[in-house]
């Protein structure tokens, strides 16, 4: 079967699938919808036909389009159906859970395993979950967190690091159930609050070469969600227009993609105007276990054509980030990814690219393209940027080409219920690349302890409480966020690195390139150039070997000839080459 994926421009991606034969060119031993009454007229409801073919023990394959008016529910059964490229329409007004007739959100399809209280017989998996709330910010205050600790055990495995011991939970569990979809069109109409294809807890399962599409501006609640899974691939999945806009009040939702579980694959897919392209760690009440061994390879996530976006999702905004990986994700893996801005306009100057609140993660191979995308109504250019929630630690970046997009390492505390409070990130690597800027909050600039940055570029300020930087460019082409070029709070250690001052628009001369505490920059091997007004240190700074000074016309060296920078110690010119 060969697939081909057309990308032309801003225009919609479109997936042509081959039509084949099921079992190599025999339909003999499966089952069809027809078989079960359905007429894919438009008229008659083809879901009560789709169900039974389902449950067939069979596996299904579609023949022509199918027109589905209501829910469709199955359990404990393993499906297999084969779209062979036909489309399944979604009229979803008159469907379970609808919040435009009064619902609180439901599925189209919905298939999977039964949950069991505590562990049965011959289970196959068991989810531990402690019954307490998790605040990492305060574990005073366990009830203002979403977040329930947990892991899902595949046949005994346990995936969580040794020292996760919970004292007081719960066990769930299931047999297991295995699910694969191949070659469908998911295209849904009114499906406010709506899921189009829910997999519960699966095992082993696939959904592959599939298109789910919400054309009407209600925008459904999710494509494809797995709640719970283990060993999921979700494969050359194409999501548009999932921003559940008529029940956001209702749903915290609007994803193309959403996963729980153990072992997820996401790979080779193109999601385009949702909420949130992708969200894995989340959702379900929260995330009742850790995501373990997430893997995002080979995604394309486009932001086009849109209203304005936000970095809260706020009800009159339709869209909030493309890559949500929740404090329940733990160490995700994402690779070859590409994230398209283009003709979207972000909320007060600023639109999230990827949102991390995931304990550790790698993150490599990452794209990021602006095009016409403003950030308000006065024209201003919509900087993006990588978010970072509470439970962050460590995060590792490799290869980012994001030339105006910032990492924000800021925390949120739970208990004050206010934003940049708290800060619990403990290192940020990147290696390669190019990114807009760190941005560490003024208010508690050492929450981001340690950044390590090898060849890379950085377009804009620098703010962090330990910086080490080797062979890196640093200019501030952005000239935002931070009046200092690079501002550390406790120390910096600079090896082969160029880096350029800039002046303030309207401003007679700039603030200091470097704004550090008194002797604690090592600088070696570096250049510091800037052909206008330039300061380099705010206090005196006497680590520096072997460095140079580039395009010293218009360098303020104060009221003393040695003097360069702006508080009055002195910082001997010997230290650096003159040009």
């Amino acid at each position: 079967m060969s697939v081909t994926v057309h990308v032309t421009g801003a225009s919609p991606l479109k997936m042509n699938v081959e039509k084949t034969q099921f079992s190599g060119g025999s339909n003999i031993g499966v089952a069809t919808p027809e078989q079960y009454g359905a007429k894919g007229d438009g008229v008659n409801d083809d879901a009560p036909a789709l169900k039974a073919a389902l449950e067939s023990g069979k596996p299904v394959v579609l023949t022509q389009d199918l027109h589905l008016f209501s829910t469709i529910i199955t359990r404990d059964k393993d499906i297999f159906l084969d779209g062979q490229g036909h489309t399944l329409f979604l009229h979803g007004a008159d469907m379970d859970g609808n919040t435009a007739s009064g619902g609180t959100g439901g599925q189209c399809i919905d298939v999977g395993a039964t949950w069991n209280e505590g562990i049965i017989d011959d289970a196959d998996v068991v989810i531990y979950t402690e019954d307490a709330g998790y605040n990492p910010t305060n574990p005073a205050f366990p009830e203002k967190s979403w977040y329930r600790r947990g892991y899902l055990s595949y046949h005994g495995f346990n995936p969580t690091p040794d020292k996760e011991v919970y004292e007081h939970y719960t066990t769930r569990s299931w047999r297991e159930v295995r699910v694969d979809f191949h070659n469908v069109n998911f295209v849904g109409d009114h499906t406010d609050g709506l899921k189009y294809l829910r997999l519960n807890l699966v095992c082993n399962s696939n959904v592959d070469n599939c298109t789910f599409l919400c054309t009407t501006i209600d925008g459904a609640a999710i494509g494809v969600k797995v709640d719970y899974g283990y060993n999921v691939m979700l494969t050359r999945i194409r999501c548009e227009g999932f921003t559940c806009k008529t029940a956001r009040s209702i749903l915290s939702t609007g994803y193309g993609i959403q996963a729980i579980g153990d072992a997820i694959l996401i790979s080779n897919c193109i999601m385009k105007n949702c909420k949130n392209h992708i969200n894995i760690g989340g959702g379900s009440g929260g995330a009742g276990i850790f995501t373990t061994g997430a893997i995002i390879d080979n995604v394309v996530l486009q932001t086009t054509d849109t209203g304005e976006y936000t970095a809260d999702g706020s009800d009159d905004k339709l869209y909030q980030q493309m890559l949500d990986l929740h404090e329940g994700c733990h160490h995700p893996i994402i690779n070859n990814v590409i994230l398209e801005y283009e003709n979207a306009m972000g909320e007060d100057n600023w639109g999230t690219m990827i949102h991390l609140s995931c304990p550790e993660a790698t993150v490599s191979n990452v794209f990021c393209r602006f095009q016409q995308a403003y950030g308000g109504p006065d024209g201003s250019f919509a900087i993006c940027y990588f978010g970072f929630g509470p439970l962050v630690k460590r995060m590792e970046f490799n290869n980012v080409h994001a030339q105006n997009c910032y990492l924000f390492p800021h925390g949120w505390s739970y208990e004050s219920g206010s934003a940049y409070s708290a800060n619990y990130i403990r290192e940020i690597r990147i290696n390669g690349g190019e990114i807009g800027g760190i941005y560490g909050d003024r208010k508690q600039a050492s929450g981001l302890v340690k950044v390590r940055l090898n060849n890379v570029r950085i377009g804009g300020s620098v703010r962090c409480a330990h910086l080490y930087a080797d062979s890196c460019v640093f200019k501030n082409e952005n000239q935002m966020v931070s009046k200092e070029q690079i501002e550390i709070e406790q120390e910096g250690f600079f090896t082969n690195c160029d880096i350029w001052g800039y002046t303030l628009g309207g401003y007679k001369k700039s603030k200091p390139l470097i704004k550090a505490p008194p002797n604690s920059v090592w600088m070696t091997n570096c250049i510091l150039r800037k052909p206008l007004d330039v300061q380099l240190f705010k206090t005196e700074q006497t680590h520096l070997v072997n460095n140079a000074i580039y395009d010293l016309y218009g360098l303020v060296l104060g009221s003393k000839t040695s003097e360069v920078y702006s508080d009055g110690d002195e910082c001997e010119l010997d230290k650096f080459n003159l040009w």
